[in-house]
């Protein structure tokens, strides 16, 4: 099946879960991981933790149609949201559930995005060939006391999704 490519208001916050698409490429999403764990230096270090501070690693497979289309590893402080479960990630928008479930208030947030390559493991995972081109992008968000609450790394294959920031010139 062929796809056009999405094109998303990097501007504002966004939920893949949300997006508005026609009927038979209905996102959807898949947990392949969910597990709290040690983060590694750079996690840590992108999230304020100290090195020893566990998080939750969430990896999620998302889908338009049945058709894999992104792969995201996120990581959440665990001290900030305990008791936060798999089936409640199944169920709702992570957002959404930090929320309600933590009365968790966003701020603001920024995302970096990179040229890439896909790896086995995303190849796999998305149905590409290894070294396909990507956008690798980086999103850091934060609540409304400027304390870094996520840390999500998304491989983005660029063949199903475009990108379009919006410049204007300062008179």
């Amino acid at each position: 099946m062929t796809y056009e490519p999405v094109q998303y208001d990097y501007a504002h916050f966004y939920s893949f879960s949300k997006l508005d698409m026609p009927a038979e490429q209905a996102p959807t999403t898949e947990i392949l991981l969910f597990t709290q764990t040690i983060p590694n230096y750079y996690v840590a270090q992108m999230l304020h933790l100290a090195q020893d501070e566990p998080v939750y690693r969430v990896e999620r497979l998302r889908l338009l149609g049945h058709q894999p289309v992104l792969f995201e590893k996120t990581f959440l402080p665990a001290e900030r949201f305990p008791a936060l479960k798999r089936n409640e990630l199944v169920k709702n928008s992570l957002y959404d559930l930090l929320a309600t479930k933590y009365q968790l208030k966003i701020k603001d947030g920024a995302e970096e995005f990179f040229a890439s390559l896909i790896n086995e493991r995303e190849a796999d995972l998305l149905d590409l060939r290894v070294g396909s081109p990507c956008l690798k992008i980086q999103r850091l968000a934060y609540d409304s006391f400027d304390r870094p609450f996520e840390f999500t790394i998304t491989t983005a294959p660029s063949r199903y999704f475009a990108y379009k920031v919006p410049l204007t010139k300062d008179v």
